[in-house]
């Protein structure tokens, strides 16, 4: 009896393959089908989970392989779904009692005597029952953004304005530090209003918070080649090893050690880079020279009609 050749090989020298890929010298199929499945898993992510694996396999040898990562992908599909669910119930069940206690709080302050312990420790209450609302509000939002729920509504808005009048904010209210700002007038810029007012207030109270006592705030506004560059820099009392990394994480807030006496839930940051997302820009955050924190958010003054409701 002859010896016949093997149909299926999986273990050969890379030399014995050519310049495609894939293909033996001698006409043999061998590391197609990986490519092809290498290829299809590298474009998986949290938003395209609940699309099935296209997975051409040639051999049948590859169909078990094939449907045990369909199978998985589709178990990942269902655990972010029952995380967005729960994040999403979680916050609209906490809403209402929230409102309620904040409600019966104002009361009970407004009816006790001023200054009197009484009224301070229901102030502090009232303190954390609209930390707790802030916490449920973002929370909210950023199930939203993980099930491509949220929508948008879109005007174009006069970016500059909005930024002269936080400026003109911070310069009334935050004595303790010096405002400086260079505004590139009539930036006009196209997304929805809320949202991205909810952006730069995040990102401004994200540098009052993590400022020094006697420190500044700069704001940059300007315009260039249909696009929008807005950013806040501050200094900080010391730049954590991990924080250009890290700082878009949700609940992060850096060192514990150092930042346990700042306020804040480590949300606003995490919402910020899904605002702008949906606007199609990119937002990060850079250390400079003397513990100098620098915060930059791009996107298109007119972008595509993608995501509107």
């Amino acid at each position: 009896m002859g010896y016949t050749k093997p149909r299926y090989a999986i273990c050969v020298p890379c030399d014995c393959l050519d310049a495609a890929g894939g293909e033996l010298v001698d006409g043999f199929l061998l590391l197609k089908p990986v490519n092809n499945i290498k290829q299809t898993l590298q474009k998986l992510s949290s938003k395209n989970l609940n699309e099935p694996l296209e997975v051409k396999a040639d051999y049948k040898e590859f169909h078990a392989f094939t449907a045990v990562f369909d199978e998985l992908r589709g178990r990942l599909h269902n655990s972010f779904l029952q995380s967005q669910r729960f994040s999403a119930d979680a916050s609209h069940e906490l809403r209402t009692p929230l409102t309620i206690l904040r409600g019966h709080v104002e009361l009970g302050i407004a009816e006790l005597e001023s200054g009197s312990p009484a009224q301070i420790r229901l102030r502090l209450m009232g303190e954390e029952i609209e930390r707790l609302i802030d916490i449920t509000e973002k929370l909210l939002l950023l199930s939203k953004a993980d099930s491509d729920s949220l929508k948008l509504d879109m005007s174009e808005i006069n970016f500059s304005d909005v930024v002269l009048q936080m400026v003109e904010d911070a310069q009334l209210f935050q004595s303790n530090h010096s405002i400086t700002s260079n505004i590139e007038p009539k930036v006009l810029w196209r997304c929805d209003k809320n949202l991205v007012y909810q952006l730069i207030q995040n990102l401004y109270v994200n540098a009052v918070n993590y400022n020094l006592p006697n420190g500044w705030i700069d704001f940059q506004l300007r315009q260039h080649h249909g696009s929008l560059e807005f950013s806040i820099s501050n200094p900080t009392q010391e730049v954590v090893k991990d924080l250009t990394g890290r700082a878009f994480e949700r609940f992060y807030r850096g060192d514990s050690a150092h930042t346990r006496q700042v306020d804040g839930h480590g949300l606003g940051l995490s919402l910020c880079i899904e605002i702008i997302h949906l606007h199609h820009g990119r937002i990060v955050l850079t250390t400079e020279v003397g513990n100098v924190v620098r915060v930059t958010l791009t996107a298109p003054l007119n972008p595509p009609d993608v995501w509107f409701g």
